[in-house]
């Protein structure tokens, strides 16, 4: 599997919002965590990043991958009983599995998320298959 070099991306605005994501997701402590010096930027519960789940910060075969999984959105949440938004389920890693508070839909760091996950799913990626991945099937 190919996955696209985020240091090629242009430094304009989407360039540095997908390489935010990146370093939100191998660090999210840094910038999200308990110990950040800004309580209002403490939206993380604990320590961990979601590279803790997510391994080689989302890359990794059968490591819980971002690959691809732009396109899988909206999908239903059998867990919520509803049709959920990328952004939610990035709120579920942040208060579940990361035992904190949700992010903001329309904060930058939400933004940042979004924008690294589409960026792995780029040129035509979220079309494949990616050997790891789980994928739910949606209803008819």
């Amino acid at each position: 599997m190919d996955i696209p070099d985020i240091d090629a991306l242009p430094n304009n605005e989407w360039g540095k919002t997908a390489r935010f994501g990146r370093k939100l997701t191998v660090a999210t402590y840094a910038d999200l965590g308990p110990g950040v010096a800004d309580p209002a930027k403490r939206f993380a519960g604990s320590n961990m990043s979601c590279q803790s789940c997510h391994l080689e910060a989302g890359t990794k075969k059968f490591g819980l991958p971002f690959v691809g999984v732009f396109a899988d959105f909206p999908q239903y949440r059998s867990r919520e009983g509803e049709v959920g938004t990328l952004e939610a389920r990035i709120n579920g890693c942040m208060t579940r599995s990361l035992n904190g508070r949700a992010l903001p839909v329309g904060s930058d760091e939400m933004k940042a998320f979004v924008a690294y996950i589409k960026f792995l799913s780029a040129d035509g990626r979220s079309a494949r298959k990616l050997w790891g991945a789980v994928r739910r099937r949606r209803p008819n």
